[in-house]
């Protein structure tokens, strides 16, 4: 599955992860678990992908997705690098 995982998530962080940060007065960002359900939904639905074959080929969902967000706010355009980068 690998290759096909990492360009959905890598997509899918492209179309739906807003620029950062989105951050409460603590520090704590309020998306990336929102924003990890989100994907694991269409991922489920759409394509057959578990969360098993994510975490896989893109290490911790909740991660990937909060360096997507980091790389967001610093003006990054890219997704973050998967797990076998």
């Amino acid at each position: 599955m690998g290759q096909r995982t990492i360009e959905f998530v890598e997509q899918w962080v492209l179309d739906n992860v807003p620029p950062g940060p989105h951050v409460d007065e603590r520090g704590v960002d309020l998306k990336v678990k929102e924003l990890a359900k989100q994907l694991l939904e269409v991922a489920r639905e759409k394509r057959s992908i578990s969360l098993e074959e994510i975490e896989a080929d893109v290490g911790n969902l909740d991660v990937y997705i909060a360096r997507a967000i980091n790389r967001s706010a610093d003006g990054a355009a890219s997704p973050p690098a998967s797990k076998s980068d």
